[in-house]
């Protein structure tokens, strides 16, 4: 089970706290067959009667197993509203079955949501993808972007004991929602 989180402080009513936002999870099952799951970052800040990207098809997540052997996961965190105008669950999907190189597709596609006309006046656009592609050979590639500050991954496979957690962040003085971070590992 792959999982991420992004992190962020709000400011609510003069008091300051640490809030966690979006969770997503992808897996994969030793056929090569994946899932895909998120939630939408609670109730803190939010309309009443909102539907975020986790009730959206295709915005805050997708999977698809396909006939020849490959198959690919994605789960995206970011402002709900951006996601769904974007699609960003599935059009990272795409991006990532009609590439070579896993790394190379989540780029693409977090600078396509970046370049969106969809999001013509928001000067800040934070997202973040987790995603992993998938051969029935057992072989893989997890891949994460993200435009946020921070975003945290976990990660195991059955052949691990103890999961893997990392903290990717964006470089220093870089600026969130227009700058954006890749990495990977192989499954």
């Amino acid at each position: 089970m792959i999982g991420v989180s992004t992190e962020y402080t709000a400011h609510i009513v003069g008091v300051t706290s640490k809030l966690l936002d979006t969770v997503g999870a992808i897996v994969v099952d030793s056929e090569g067959r994946v899932a895909a799951s998120c939630s939408s970052g609670g109730i803190v800040l939010k309309h009443p009667g909102r539907v975020g990207q986790a009730g959206t098809y295709g915005c805050g997540c997708w999977a698809q197993n396909y006939g020849t052997g490959r198959s690919v996961a994605t789960s995206v965190t970011g402002c709900g509203e951006d996601l769904i105008k974007t699609c960003l669950a599935r059009e990272a999907a795409n991006s990532l079955i009609h590439s070579a190189h896993a790394t190379v597709a989540i780029n693409n596609t977090i600078r396509s949501f970046l370049d969106s006309p969809f999001l013509g006046k928001f000067s800040e656009r934070l997202c973040g993808i987790i995603a992993i592609e998938s051969e029935s050979t057992g072989r893989g590639e997890f891949t994460w972007g993200h435009t946020t500050p921070s975003m945290a991954i976990g990660f195991m496979s059955v052949g691990q004991r103890i999961p893997k957690s990392h903290i990717s962040r964006l470089p220093l003085g870089a600026n969130p929602g227009s700058t954006v971070i890749i990495e990977g590992t192989p499954v």
